[in-house]
């Protein structure tokens, strides 16, 4: 009898077993506890960051060439300031040496000396420029010749700061005449690009002593 319930109990618990591993079983599938690795394509990650890269070195490209670009300009514009400036200059103080070699005296109590602006008269032979006067009205460099209406010697696209005369003529010796000219581009907006300036320096004797002994 005992034999009988002994292999019951066997049976039952070989039973319980089976059943506790097929309820294991399909919780398993149920539940999906031991899912398949991920199946995304590998090369969408890749093809992100590939797109990224590509964006940043077109950026930088862009950005250097524009960097480039306005430094080039900001060359040009600085050059063409210096280049306006130094002509202006050039043709004002040859006009002047021009006028003050051609000239016959230099009138003295006429002119203005040893400060800016100056103030230059000369006296000429020649009727239609007698007197022959320069001078700086606006910050533009003018000269007059005889009874003919001022005429400017400098463009509106720069101005005369400092125009400074200084009489050093000997007595009875030379008539020498020292010329400080600085002009500089017009820059209202202090703009470093048209940031231009030059000074010209230089001495002239007139070539008429006829008056002298």
């Amino acid at each position: 009898m005992k034999n009988i319930f002994f292999k019951k109990g066997k049976m039952n618990q070989k039973r319980s077993k089976l059943f506790i591993r097929f309820v294991l079983l399909n919780s398993h599938k149920k539940f999906n506890l031991n899912p398949k690795p991920s199946t995304l394509n590998p090369l969408l990650g890749f093809t992100l960051i590939e797109t990224l890269i590509y964006a940043l070195i077109i950026t930088g490209v862009v950005t250097s060439a524009t960097i480039f670009s306005i430094n080039i300009l900001e060359s040009q514009q600085r050059a063409r300031a210096y280049q306006e400036v130094q002509q202006n200059a050039r043709f004002a103080m040859e006009r002047i040496i021009q006028e003050i070699r051609s000239a016959n005296t230099l009138n003295t109590t006429s002119s203005t000396f040893d400060t800016s602006p100056g103030f230059l008269s000369l006296n000429h032979e020649d009727v239609s420029k007698d007197p022959t006067v320069f001078g700086v009205s606006n910050y533009i460099l003018d000269i007059k010749q005889g009874s003919a209406a001022t005429s400017s010697l400098t463009s509106n696209d720069v101005k005369v700061t400092s125009l400074i005369f200084r009489n050093l003529s000997v007595t009875n010796r030379t008539k020498n005449i020292n010329i400080s000219l600085t002009v500089e581009h017009i820059n209202p907006d202090n703009i470093i690009t048209f940031a231009a300036s030059t000074t010209m320096q230089t001495s002239v004797t007139i070539r008429d002593q006829e008056d002298l002994p």
